[in-house]
């Protein structure tokens, strides 16, 4: 059943809840305290990058993507999944592994 107010009150709720989540960083609410979201079951729990091969030019992007993603959320290991590359990162949030996508189990 929809609501009872006007359509135009409603595209402009939704309007404000999209920007509110853009300036969150485009997640949802639920998302948005990362405690409270994991405790509730509606964050990740995993911090998973991908790419073909890790070079020494990618090393710096890809290791930003996971470490934003682990202390964005608290997360004390994370992965880069390569073609066929391992090795592993000691960063100040945890740990991050390299590991060829056959061997990825988390």
């Amino acid at each position: 059943m929809h609501s009872r107010r006007p359509l135009v009150y409603r595209r402009l709720a939704n309007r404000k809840r999209k920007a509110e989540e853009r300036r969150a960083g485009g997640l949802p609410r639920a998302a948005r305290k990362p405690q409270e979201s994991l405790l509730r079951g509606h964050g990740p729990v995993l911090a998973v990058q991908a790419c073909v091969e890790l070079t020494t030019g990618d090393l710096d992007r890809e290791l930003g993507g996971v470490r934003a993603a682990m202390a964005r959320f608290g997360l004390k290991e994370g992965w880069i999944v390569t073609l066929s590359q391992t090795d592993s990162y000691k960063v100040p949030e945890g740990i991050v592994h390299v590991v060829p996508f056959h061997g990825f189990e988390p």
